[in-house]
């Protein structure tokens, strides 16, 4: 398996309003050093599109009315990119210029840290133009734009963050202790009959108590729901590593749940604090952090988690 590098919270940016922006293409220029792009003297956005430059068409102007391109480089200098003879040439002529009108100008809430921008389920190119504007691309096989997402950095937990995980390079056997935490884990949080490997696969169902109803006045009824989600996926599968031949460390002997408590800093999530322990005595304690629905922590009569 892989080892994990990290795990990067994330959230989606409300987006308002979306419209396709026609470009030029810069070919042949320092794409990496570009500092601004002045089309007919007027500043204009850019963006880096591996090692051509792409640069807006200003408000107003059509193609055709474009007349110079002026590029300024990191360190002071500039260079006139093309006049208005080399814009009309044809896609495939040796000159330096031409149309693209495959990106898109997006507004949205906050885009002041952005991590990645989604277009038709795709990471895509962007470049961001302020705190609530942005550019970016669509992804070339597509001809047109039916889905996008800005994602941003998140600095705490939320029912609407996402998780990154970066991946190392490295393959390293796991063992122990902590390949059995690892594969308790996964078996609590599948779902009965979701395992494509294995559908009768031991599962600890733990996502399905968030379809249940409880009542906002018995919250110990929640807690409830989850110690028995926990303490079933345990004896479940003890009984599936009968017979294996692993190693003790590896195999569970008991589970034990050591707490269940809403957070007090957000009573909309719970704390679960877990102890497995395994046949060679050995054990191991960790903690989960599981999200409610909104209704739960406002204690109101019915919710569904």
């Amino acid at each position: 398996m892989f080892d994990l590098q990290g795990i990067y919270f994330q959230d989606t940016v409300r987006v308002s309003f979306v419209e396709p922006v026609i470009m030029l293409r810069l070919r042949n220029v320092r794409t990496a050093s570009v500092s601004s792009v002045e089309v007919n003297v007027v500043p204009v956005p850019f963006m880096a599109d591996g090692t051509d430059t792409l640069a807006a068409i200003p408000d107003r102007l059509q193609y055709g009315d474009v007349h110079s391109v002026t590029i300024d480089y990191t360190g002071g200098l500039s260079a006139t990119v093309v006049d208005i003879a080399p814009l009309l040439a044809p896609e495939d002529s040796t000159h330096k210029v031409s149309a693209a009108a495959r990106i898109f100008r997006v507004r949205g809430e906050d885009f002041s840290d952005v991590a990645s921008v989604i277009v038709n389920g795709l990471s895509q190119a962007f470049t961001v133009l302020s705190s609530i504007e942005l550019l970016c691309k669509i992804p070339s096989k597509d001809s047109t734009l039916n889905s996008l997402d800005v994602i941003t950095n998140s600095k705490s937990i939320t029912r609407t963050s996402l998780f990154s995980y970066q991946l190392g390079d490295v393959y390293r056997r796991v063992g122990g202790t902590q390949k059995l935490v690892m594969q308790f884990l996964k078996c609590l949080l599948t779902t009965a009959g979701s395992d494509h490997y294995d559908a009768k696969a031991p599962a600890g169902n733990l996502q399905t108590w968030r379809t249940r109803v409880v009542s906002g006045d018995n919250p110990q009824s929640m807690a409830a729901l989850v110690t028995s989600d926990i303490i079933t996926c345990g004896v479940r599968f003890s009984a599936l590593q009968i017979g294996l031949n692993i190693p003790t460390e590896e195999k569970l002997a008991y589970v034990n749940v050591l707490n269940v408590s809403p957070d007090e800093r957000n009573p909309g999530n719970m704390n679960v604090g877990i102890r497995l322990v395994t046949q060679a005595g050995t054990q191991s304690q960790f903690g989960l952090l599981l999200g409610t629905a909104q209704e739960f922590a406002s204690n109101l009569t019915n919710i569904t988690g």
